[in-house]
């Protein structure tokens, strides 16, 4: 890795746990250089933590992008159970999971509104993915075409509940798996027709 990646590493790492509190010292501190030696590379901590956010979002929707590709061919249920338990394993990756938490407290309009809109853009892609998916003629009556909104968005928050329960209780994507499999059966008898 260049010191470049290094810095944006060690950036990612202290935004997790300091959100933008963190100094431009300690960022420089842990790739094991000087402060002004980092200002070569970067003109601000802002730079900084912007490219180490901007990175992790590509990252993920990467990875939700490829996950979905993977599962051409399986009915609605295996998609989405298998996202559910794909999304919970990426984010085993320490300090992963804080990151995304911590980018709705930063105190900077501008910063928010500006990652407000990559995580629009890339949820509508996955979005639109499983929405294809889900009117596709082949899976015409696994989920109510009327409550497909309805149904992904339930999925997402159950997602989004089992992550809060994660992090809350700093369980691993195999130890969640008992919240995980009771909340999943209730949540597609729900969508069911």
């Amino acid at each position: 890795m260049s010191t470049k990646d290094d810095i944006i590493s060690a950036a990612s790492d202290l935004f997790s746990e300091k959100g933008l509190d963190l100094s431009v010292a300690e960022i420089a501190n842990q790739v094991g250089i000087k402060t002004p030696s980092l200002y070569s590379h970067f003109n601000s901590k802002e730079e900084i933590v912007s490219i180490a956010i901007e990175q992790e979002l590509s990252r993920f929707y990467q990875y939700l992008n490829f996950m979905i590709d993977s599962l051409a061919g399986k009915t609605v249920e295996e998609t989405l159970k298998r996202l559910m338990v794909d999304i919970l394993v990426y984010f085993d990756t320490p300090g992963k999971l804080k990151i995304w938490k911590r980018i709705p407290l930063i105190d900077n309009r501008e910063i928010q509104e500006r990652y407000r809109g990559l995580l629009q853009e890339g949820d509508n892609i996955i979005i639109e993915k499983l929405r294809r998916k889900m009117n596709h003629p082949e899976f015409t009556g696994a989920v109510d075409k009327k409550g497909n909104q309805n149904a992904l968005m339930s999925f997402f928050i159950l997602v989004q509940g089992l992550l809060d329960l994660k992090l809350f209780l700093g369980l691993s994507s195999t130890e969640i798996e008992q919240y995980a499999v009771p909340l999943w059966d209730v949540f597609w008898k729900g969508t069911r027709n």
